[in-house]
């Protein structure tokens, strides 16, 4: 379901991610309660190679994605992020968790990019299951939330990447290529949060 552009890629400016960004972040949660062990951040750091800039995937068969994601402002914008990627095909995208579910089932695609907070309750609950159901696609997680916490909760849930929405121009299609090839990714923001504190 790659789109046609007559110009052959789809530029996407900071401008637009960040405009898609506040428009759905008057919404805010705190989806994990708990408390981080001292030293996760160091164990975190060193098990995770962090990219620093856009990356493009290795040469090689194209990345199967599928894009869960519950706002459609957002939705449009990586949806444009992912088609602009020559290496990565966009197979199916969806609003609400159950219809996510159901397309990685379907699709069964290398990676599933997902919303942490959906209209159907958070993703986190589903990760163990998704993984389960489908050990063939990695889960790159997106959220509005910078919290190292979060990331945490996420990645031990089975998630392969961990990436802030107003981040994704620059970094989402690094992470769906990292997890393709079963490696991990965090946003260098989360990473640097509790040494800026």
């Amino acid at each position: 379901m790659r789109g046609e552009h007559p110009s052959g890629c789809i530029i996407v400016t900071l401008t637009r991610i960040r405009r898609a960004y506040l428009s759905v972040a008057g919404s805010r949660l705190d989806p994990v309660a708990g408390s981080a062990s001292e030293d996760y951040l160091p164990r975190m750091a060193a098990h995770l190679r962090l990219a620093h800039g856009h990356g493009t995937p290795e040469p090689g068969p194209q990345i199967r994605v599928v894009l869960g994601e519950a706002h459609e402002a957002m939705r449009r914008t990586l949806k444009g992020l992912l088609q602009a990627e020559p290496m990565i095909e966009l197979v199916a995208e969806a609003g609400c968790l159950a219809d996510t579910m159901r397309a990685v089932l379907t699709h069964r695609p290398h990676v599933l990019t997902l919303d942490l907070r959906m209209p159907d309750g958070l993703s986190i609950h589903s990760i163990g299951q998704l993984r389960e159901q489908a050990p063939e696609t990695a889960i790159v997680v997106l959220t509005m939330h910078q919290s190292q916490l979060v990331a945490k909760r996420v990645l031990e849930a089975g998630a392969s990447g961990f990436v802030l929405k107003d981040s994704a121009d620059t970094e989402l299609t690094e992470a769906v290529s990292r997890a393709a090839r079963g490696r991990r990714y965090a946003s260098p923001r989360v990473m640097l949060e509790r040494a800026c504190r």
